[in-house]
């Protein structure tokens, strides 16, 4: 039996290094536990001459099409401090609150002993493609809420996403 999956959701925008010590952090410490931890601060995303940007040709709806992909396969989901200010981590919370997958600190998880992957019982019945993550959170307008930018410009931003998503599955999940 493999350990319970346990995907890191946590704010990165806006923050020094987009926030990868906190996230490698958690990371560790969690395969340390026992988990086998999940996370969106993926080294290739950044630039190799200033890991403040994005690599070239990536944005921000590239990373969080990235993240939600490694949710879909995760168990759990372990919040990052301040989960809250980052609408990328609020949408990822959502969607795994949907899912019925739980949804916890890190330091909740790292007080417990691992029990193995969650049943599948315990998830959403109905598998969820990627395709249909965009739709899902159009109906969910209370969690996205973004107190830095307009709704429009949060729904533009989920559009893309929603497009990137759609585009990435009708070529079979490759997205380069």
């Amino acid at each position: 039996m493999s350990a319970q999956r346990i995907y890191i959701a946590g704010p990165m925008s806006g923050l020094p290094d987009f926030n990868y010590p906190s996230f490698d952090r958690a990371e560790q410490d969690l395969a340390a536990a026992g988990f086998e931890p999940s996370s969106p601060a993926v080294l290739a995303h950044l630039s190799p001459t200033d890991p403040g940007e994005l690599a070239d040709g990536l944005s921000y709806e590239d990373v969080l099409a990235t993240g939600l992909q490694m949710l879909l396969n995760a168990d759990a989901v372990a919040l990052l401090d301040d989960w809250e200010s980052s609408h990328g981590a609020r949408l990822e919370v959502a969607l795994a609150r949907r899912r019925g997958l739980l949804t916890a600190p890190v330091g909740h998880w790292l007080s417990l002993e691992p029990a193995g992957p969650a049943p599948e019982a315990d998830r959403a019945s109905v598998p969820l493609d990627p395709s249909q993550v965009a739709e899902i959170e159009r109906n969910a307008p209370t969690v996205m809420v973004d107190p830095l930018g307009t709704p429009a410009e949060l729904r533009a931003s989920l559009m893309r996403l929603g497009d990137k998503v759609r585009a990435d599955a009708r070529r079979g999940g490759k997205n380069r």
